[in-house]
């Protein structure tokens, strides 16, 4: 009986303290060039994730990871990701209070566009940055690309 409660709160206390330590990585990861952080698609941009990391992060967050597809509205209604906002940038007065309705300051995002070779992540990532004051704002390194391929969360 002992052992079993032992093992009870050493399973608790896990669960506790592996989202904090995966969103202090990813928080590193975010505001450092450190080794650790290189991938096998050689060295993003500090605040890039590679399909593996986001998989990580939204297993960690359980739900409440906010993906924003920043791709034009004609791509998004083609196909997007389950639960994405649209927020293209050529329409960020019109999108934005259907983010605002979902966010909150503490939820992490993760914005993509089409490809690896697309800005509109970039630039909706450093809007957000900018001018909500958001911090925990990735960018999907290959986009819905990736996305496609794979099955998120």
């Amino acid at each position: 009986m002992i052992f079993r409660r032992a093992v009870l709160q050493a399973l608790g206390l896990l669960t506790l303290a592996v989202p904090p330590a995966a969103l202090s990585y990813l928080g590193q990861r975010a505001n450092s060039a450190a080794p650790h952080a290189v991938t096998n698609l050689a060295a993003l941009p500090r605040y890039h994730l590679s399909l593996a990391e986001a998989r990580a992060l939204a297993a960690v967050e359980s739900g409440s990871l906010l993906w924003i597809d920043a791709r034009h509205r004609t791509a998004y209604a083609d196909a997007h990701f389950p639960t994405a906002i649209n927020l293209p940038v050529a329409d960020w007065d019109a999108a934005l209070p259907e983010l605002l309705a979902h966010w909150t300051p503490s939820r992490p995002i993760i914005v993509y566009c089409s490809s690896a070779s697309c800005d509109a992540a970039d630039q909706v990532a450093r809007r957000l940055r900018r001018e909500l004051g958001a911090e925990n704002v990735w960018v999907l390194h290959d986009g819905w690309q990736a996305l496609r391929d794979f099955n998120l969360p």
